[in-house]
C-alpha cells in the first residue's frame, strides 16, 4: 500500500512540475516581448521573441529560417515582463522608421503594442529602448555561442 502511495504521489509530483514548451512562438498563449531591426538595403529583418515562460526565438529574415534558442534566465525574463508592465505603455504611441529601423512589440494573446524607430522625429520611450537594449544584447550574445558551437563541431 505505501509504495502505491509512494508511486501515485511521485506521478502526480512530475506532473506539476513538467515545463511546457513551445516549438512556435505562434503557439504560446500568453505574453511575448518581440524585439528586431530591419531595413536598409536588403530589407531584412531578425527578429527575437522572448516567451513568458523565457523561452527564445530567432527569426533570420535574410535567410527566412526561425530556430529556437537556449532559454532566457527566470530572474531576466521576470524583470523584462515586469518592466514591460510598469512602464504603463498603452497610451503612448512610437512610430517612426527610418532606413534602418528598431522594434518592440509587446504582445499578450492577440493584442499588440508596436514600438519603432530610426527616424529623426521620435524616440523610444526609455523604458522601450532599456527593453530592446537588454534583449537585443542577451540574444546577440547567445547568438554568436550558438555560431561558434556550430563552426566547431563542423571542423
Amino acid at each position: 500500500m505505501k509504495k502505491l502511495l509512494m508511486g501515485a504521489w511521485v506521478l502526480i509530483a512530475g506532473l506539476f512540475s513538467c515545463k511546457t514548451t513551445y516549438d512556435t512562438p505562434e503557439d504560446f498563449p500568453k505574453s511575448q516581448i518581440i524585439v528586431g531591426n530591419g531595413g536598409g538595403f536588403a530589407g531584412k529583418e531578425q527578429i527575437y521573441t522572448l516567451l513568458e515562460n523565457g523561452q527564445m526565438f530567432h527569426y533570420n529574415g535574410i535567410k527566412e529560417t526561425q530556430s529556437k534558442m537556449e532559454s532566457l534566465d527566470k530572474a531576466v525574463t521576470k524583470e523584462l515582463f515586469s518592466s514591460s508592465k510598469q512602464a504603463d505603455l498603452k497610451n503612448i504611441q512610437c512610430n517612426d522608421p527610418g532606413n534602418m529601423y528598431y522594434f518592440v512589440i509587446l504582445k499578450k494573446g492577440d493584442n499588440a503594442q508596436k514600438f519603432t524607430w530610426g527616424g529623426t522625429k521620435q524616440e523610444p520611450p526609455a523604458a522601450i529602448k532599456d527593453i530592446y537594449d537588454t534583449l537585443i544584447k542577451k540574444a546577440v550574445k547567445e547568438t554568436r555561442n550558438t555560431s561558434s558551437k556550430e563552426s566547431a563541431s563542423e571542423m
